[in-house]
């Protein structure tokens, strides 16, 4: 029998989650509210799976204390939060589920994360994939360049150093660095 650890800051959620897979009888259920109420000493508790919820930033501090360990975990987050637990990836972090998510997703991606394959949820691939999308959108608009930009990259193309493009424009030399810095980011 597999063993899980729900950490969940919320009584009430995890309560629901422990219902939820006293249901499922491959797995044995731990819980606790965060990693201070954990007491790893003892190795017959070391779980195999980690359920990470995630309902506001303050919720990262497990964070750094559950990566250290080589337990497979799941993100298990509110959707309000899918832009701050994308940037917890890699390592042992082999599921992301929202929790508004079908609970077939969640036992799916739970059988998958004790063999250590990695599972994302349709509603965060969506969230991504519409954040891609706009970012695409932004820097298309945001990518041109302004007609001093033009007129700098057309002097640095000639082979121009950033003092003569000053004196040339009748700039200072920090402004003309200032809008070389634009274009290289653009």
């Amino acid at each position: 029998m597999k063993k899980v650890l729900i950490l969940e800051s919320y009584p009430i959620g995890r309560r629901g989650l422990i219902i939820l897979l006293a249901q499922q009888l491959e797995f044995e259920v731990m819980e606790a509210a965060s990693v201070r109420d954990l007491n790893f000493d003892d190795t017959s508790k070391e779980p195999d799976l980690v359920i990470l919820s995630i309902n506001n930033q303050l919720d990262t501090v497990n964070l750094p204390f559950i990566l250290a360990r080589q337990t497979p975990i799941i993100i298990y987050y509110c959707e309000t939060e899918y832009k701050n637990i994308l940037k917890f990836t890699g390592g042992n972090i082999v599921g992301w589920i929202n929790k508004r998510s079908p609970v077939e997703d969640l036992l799916h991606c739970m059988f998958l994360a004790v063999q250590r394959k990695k599972f994302m949820c349709s509603l965060t691939l969506n969230c991504i994939t519409n954040e891609i999308a706009n970012n695409i959108k932004k820097r298309k608009t945001s990518d041109k360049l302004a007609d001093r930009e033009k007129q700098i990259a057309n002097l640095l193309a000639t082979g121009m150093k950033t003092s003569e493009i000053a004196v040339f424009l009748t700039l200072t030399p920090s402004t003309v660095s200032i809008v070389k810095g634009k274009i290289f980011q653009k």
